[in-house]
């Protein structure tokens, strides 16, 4: 029986020493593995930071292209172009439109831009 516990020991520590060695090889693959990933990622970052750079740097040599701003129109007094006063009703307003769009409709102007672009002021002027 001495004999046998001494050979149990023996395995024992065996299989100990079996278990060590195979966790410590796992935790080297594991660093080796871990390093080789923040490796990756580093140079990952390496070609996501060369691709920005050549992206702005080619945006910065584009033309640049200046678009004009345009002044709103001036606003127009559309009584004092439908000829009435402020204080007038809607039946003056009413009257002072038809007047000036018959006067001035394309129709009865055939080929008379000026007329034409009175027309459109008034018909703004009546509908604002």
């Amino acid at each position: 029986t001495w004999g046998k516990r001494k050979k149990m020991k023996r395995k024992e520590k065996k299989n100990e020493k079996n278990i060590e060695n195979e966790e410590e090889q796992r935790r080297k693959q594991r660093e080796l593995k871990y390093e080789t990933d923040t490796k990756l990622i580093k140079s990952r970052w390496k070609w996501i930071v060369i691709i920005i750079c050549v992206v702005l740097l080619s945006l910065s040599m584009l033309p640049v292209v200046s678009v004009p701003i345009q002044a709103p129109p001036p606003k127009q007094d559309y009584y004092e172009i439908l000829g009435v006063s402020k204080y007038s009703d809607e039946s003056e307003i009413k009257k002072a439109y038809h007047k000036l769009s018959l006067q001035n409709h394309p129709d009865k102007n055939p080929g008379d831009s000026e007329a034409q672009k009175r027309f459109i002021e008034v018909s703004e002027g009546h509908f604002q």
